[in-house]
């Protein structure tokens, strides 16, 4: 009897240990799919290897430190930019260092580890619009590739303008892509796709007709009862939320060029996003197809043949209605973002320009723009016409090419079927939605199991 009691307790313990180890095992599966925590861990390790690079000791890790730093010294001891200073640049940057070495830390820890703080935000920013395009693993291997890639860790360790500059309008860029949808929008497509995916889990019904013929029929009524309720949701993104990011896109942005005109490059992918932003949010012009007559079920030549749009029926004339409603708005939002956008970035440029020094930039411009666009007067070390650029370049840096061949092949054949497939052209969407908005609408149900 004593002995089966233990065996017993024996047995309970075990099986309470295998439980614990059971739950132990699925909290941290759950753990590491958290996209802070694996960004957590990135940042952890990029600031471990910063720690192993001599920031406070090194007299030189990046070429022209010594350019910048000069500045911000002459700056310190009371001299002016511009005019007193020469400078090719804008202020913002120099402001901050002298700041730094004035309050903070008088050596050249402290403007190094300014430049390591927006290293940081960058590949934040990086990791969240990598996140948003293209799920959690590519956020990490991204974001891991850009701290291992040649040269990002002495320009994230040296008191240098590249860094500082782009992390801002990369930043800028994450808050105008993942900023595309709102939890709060009310997306027909979406709730017709839930309704799909809802209606398979109950196991009701496994035929791919049938799930198309029930999505089609509540994306019918979802659009019917969308419209009738008026202007007031006639935005599926909040006015209020789109405008608050487009302004501190363009603050930040403004942020950006106040260090490094040279982002200006990326204003034209700014446009892109709020343009592909407006069809994410906006009527998705298959809200036009009818609904499939079910007495075709099982035959998808014929299912395919009554796929054609057509304004019969109270559903039809309501969703070509609320179809023609959103796209004579579209072009108004589109204009709005860009206007606000636009306007946030010149004023907050003014504004830090003119805070810094009464706007000296801008009243010296002629001194940036001689610099960097002015024909050559003097030859006598030579002429730029001497160095041009080395095609070469491409074979012997073959350990880099040669991925991103790689890569580009694979985007390509991933990309191109769907891009000229049927149900893409009959959707309308631009082309380059497939890459920076995916749409899931027509994946694959989960096998049968």
């Amino acid at each position: 009897m004593a002995s089966a009691t233990f065996k017993l307790r024996t047995d309970g313990r075990q099986r309470q240990s295998e439980t614990l180890r059971a739950a132990g095992a699925s909290n941290w599966r759950r753990l590491i799919r958290r996209p802070s925590v694996i960004l957590t861990i990135l940042l952890t390790a990029f600031f471990l290897i910063q720690s192993c690079v001599p920031l406070r000791t090194a007299v030189q890790i990046g070429a022209d430190e010594g350019f910048e730093l000069a500045k911000a010294t002459l700056s310190l001891k009371g001299y002016r930019l511009y005019s007193e200073v020469w400078n090719d640049q804008p202020p913002l940057h120099t402001f901050l260092i002298t700041q730094i070495l004035k309050n903070i830390s008088p050596t050249i820890l402290g403007p190094r580890l300014v430049t390591s703080v927006f290293a940081a935000v960058l590949l934040a920013s990086v990791f969240f619009i990598s996140l948003r395009v293209s799920g959690l693993f590519v956020a990490a291997l991204a974001t891991a590739l850009l701290i291992v890639s040649p040269g990002f860790v002495e320009l994230s360790s040296s008191c240098m303008l590249e860094i500082p500059a782009l992390a801002p309008a990369v930043a800028a860029l994450g808050v105008l892509l993942i900023g595309g949808q709102s939890k709060r929008q009310l997306n027909p497509n979406r709730i017709a796709e839930t309704a799909e995916h809802a209606e398979y889990a109950k196991g009701r019904s496994r035929d791919s007709f049938t799930l198309r013929v029930k999505r089609t029929a509540t994306l019918n009524a979802a659009s019917h009862a969308l419209f009738l309720r008026g202007p007031r949701i006639s935005r599926f993104t909040p006015i209020a939320s789109s405008t608050f990011k487009d302004v501190l896109a363009g603050v930040l942005f403004g942020v950006a060029f106040q260090i490094k005109l040279v982002n200006v490059i990326l204003l034209p992918l700014a446009a892109l996003i709020v343009w592909l932003r407006q069809h994410e949010n906006g009527f998705s012009p298959c809200l036009n197809q009818p609904t499939p007559d079910p007495s075709q079920e099982g035959n998808s030549a014929s299912a395919a043949s009554h796929r054609r749009p057509s304004t019969a029926g109270a559903g039809g004339g309501f969703m070509n209605k609320a179809a023609r409603a959103g796209n004579s708005r579209d072009g108004v939002t589109l204009l709005r973002s860009l206007l606000f956008l636009a306007v946030s970035l010149a004023i907050s440029f003014v504004a830090i320009d003119y805070l810094i020094d009464r706007g000296a930039f801008l009243l010296h411009f002629q001194q940036s723009w001689s610099s960097h666009f002015t024909a050559a007067k003097s030859f006598e070390y030579g002429s730029a016409d001497d160095h041009p650029f080395d095609w070469s370049i491409f074979l012997k840096n073959w350990d880099t090419s040669v991925p991103a061949l790689l890569g580009i092949t694979l985007l390509l054949r991933a990309k191109l079927p769907a891009l000229y497939s049927r149900d893409r052209m009959s959707l309308g969407s631009p082309s380059l939605r497939l890459s920076l908005f995916p749409d899931h609408r027509n994946s694959p149900l989960p096998a049968d199991a």
